[in-house]
């Protein structure tokens, strides 16, 4: 009989983020559009987290007809003062389309006891940009993990020979229907 501790089901739920590689392992550089507000405030909330160059091509309405403004944001950059500087105060924005390094958003699940920052570091082999564990643990309970015990399947032989036995019985059996 086994005694299991409540503490053997439970688990932290990490979430994870970390850059994704190209198959060179260089940065994978994506563009894509902009969804969030574009604003001074949240290209700022980008350039910190992104900590690399950030190319924003706004599509805006000006008095002459559409025009694209290029705005390049180094890490180091005051977003808020830079984006002022191209959009002034109100832009009459269109599109927003963004190149940026690509990130990989993901939850692990890791043994309750064990090194949250150990585990991460052997189990992803990316640079870890952040990581935030869950203040609940979570439980689960898998029966096959916790309670199954492996019995190998019986030999080929084995089930050739009861095959053969039971071909025997069923030939005597129909040998005796046909008297």
């Amino acid at each position: 009989m086994k005694i299991f501790r409540r503490e053997d089901f439970a688990y932290h739920k990490v979430a994870v983020v970390f850059w994704q590689t190209d198959e060179n392992d260089q940065p994978a550089i994506v563009t894509e559009p902009y969804e969030k507000s574009f604003t001074a405030a949240t290209v700022a909330k980008e350039l910190q987290f992104f900590e690399s160059e950030l190319i924003f091509r706004v599509r805006v309405k000006a008095a002459d007809g559409d025009k694209t403004i290029r705005l390049t944001l180094a890490a180091k950059d005051n977003a808020a003062k830079k984006f002022k500087a191209a959009f002034g105060d109100r832009p009459e924005i269109i599109t927003v389309e963004w190149t940026h390094r690509h990130h990989v958003q993901d939850d692990e699940y890791i043994p309750y006891g064990e090194d949250i920052a150990a585990f991460l570091k052997r189990e992803i082999a990316k640079p870890i940009i952040r990581w935030e564990d869950s203040p609940q643990l979570g439980y689960e309970i898998l029966p096959n993990k916790y309670f199954y015990r492996y019995q190998p399947p019986t030999p080929a032989k084995e089930l050739l020979a009861e095959f053969w036995k039971l071909e025997k019985e069923a030939e005597k059996m129909l040998e005796g229907l046909a008297k």
